[in-house]
């Protein structure tokens, strides 16, 4: 192959794995810009709707759990499994009529969100450049994460059948992903039989040190959790009561993480994962309090404030999981944390969802979820002496 086909080829699979990993991502937060029309036309409760936001987190956290098979059978069967399961999902919620049926739907975008980050991830790297390859899977995730709310909700403002033509066009999206990433460069070169065998844990003489990127994580994604779920239908009580506005809480939080993540890369030295906690204690705390006196500034700046804690924490713990664990032991041991992470999502909208899902429940588990972070910050001051 020449050296020009070779780039072009690169060039080619690079924009191909982009543009799949960003629609399979893309996928899993559209049904959070619809929650308050599930509420109004399917009479779906604040319990009912963590629920729903839980399935995803179940298929996310199965799909972890076998996220090593892409070492072993090749990067493109796995992305083009993920793809299909997007496919599916989307289908699957143009189609149903109960909610079983969005409970479903929901278990398999998460399974293809599991997949998904491992495999692309690894393609991109290959495929580009390792250092690049990592900073673009940031990207995608986290701007696609961010946009997909606002996707749902937009679509559906402006549509007839609301519930249905958002999952449509993603859809058919998803298709032409499809198709571009059939046609990728297999960039793994000793590929092996598939194995199913569950690889996760972290060594023992690592534990100790493990444990307060762990609770990073947990804090972090169970902010995540918290503003996909139950935080934009506690905004009605701030007179934000449209699916745009709520779909919009949403996707503040989550443009301001990815915002804040992306320019931490070109920062010449990084903030610690304490001053993340401490940030994210800020954040969550105004919002709590904005739920309680009903003030929408303070929500809005709480609602910012979170968004660059969890943007600080999530990279920084990543990063210090990645550095902590031999070479023989990471995969393993970020697999682990982001189980975790993936159960902590569901774990404080649970929570919020259980005790009715009103403005001063939800209020409540911000505070808790806050206290966590700020328990984060004694740990890490004690390991530190250790």
């Amino acid at each position: 192959m020449s050296a020009m086909n070779a780039t072009v080829r690169r060039l080619y699979d690079g924009v191909a794995l982009s543009y799949g990993m960003t629609m399979v991502v893309l996928g899993s937060t559209i049904p959070s810009g619809l929650y308050s029309i599930y509420q109004r036309d399917w009479g779906l409760g604040s319990s009912s709707t963590v629920v729903f936001f839980s399935f995803y987190v179940v298929g996310v956290v199965i799909a972890l759990l076998f996220g090593h098979v892409s070492d072993t059978v090749g990067r493109k069967p796995v992305i083009l499994t993920c793809v299909a399961l997007s496919l599916a999902s989307s289908v699957t919620f143009t189609l149903t009529t109960n909610f079983p049926g969005l409970c479903i739907a929901r278990t398999l975008s998460g399974l293809s969100v599991g997949l998904c980050t491992g495999a692309f991830t690894a393609a991109l790297q290959e495929a580009i450049s390792p250092a690049l390859g990592a900073l673009l899977s940031t990207i995608y995730t986290s701007l696609s994460l961010a946009l997909g709310p606002l996707f749902g909700a937009v679509i559906a403002l402006h549509s007839g059948l609301p519930l249905r033509i958002p999952f449509i066009i993603y859809g058919i999206l998803t298709v032409v992903a499809g198709a571009l990433v059939l046609l990728i460069t297999e960039t793994l070169e000793n590929r092996g039989r598939l194995s199913l065998k569950v690889q996760i844990g972290v060594p023992k003489n690592l534990v100790s040190a493990f444990i307060p990127f762990a609770v990073a994580i947990g804090v972090a994604y169970g902010t995540n959790g918290l503003f996909q779920s139950v935080v934009p239908l506690s905004m009605k009580g701030l007179g934000v009561s449209s699916q745009l506005g709520m779909a919009f809480t949403t996707f503040l939080m989550l443009a301001v993480s990815a915002v804040t993540q992306i320019g931490m890369a070109f920062l010449p030295r990084e903030p610690s994962l304490a001053a993340g906690m401490i940030i994210l204690v800020v954040g969550l705390g105004s919002t709590a309090v904005s739920l309680i006196i009903g003030e929408p500034i303070v929500a809005w700046f709480g609602i910012c404030i979170s968004g660059i804690g969890q943007g600080i924490s999530f990279r920084t713990s990543l990063a210090g999981t990645a550095e902590l664990s031999p070479r023989s032991d990471k995969a393993k041991t970020v697999s682990t944390y982001y189980v975790v992470g993936y159960v902590a999502t569901a774990v404080p909208a649970l929570a919020a969802g259980i005790v009715g899902g009103q403005p001063y429940a939800v209020a409540t588990v911000c505070a808790v979820v806050a206290a966590f972070a700020i328990s984060n910050v004694f740990l890490l001051r004690s390991s530190k002496r250790r």
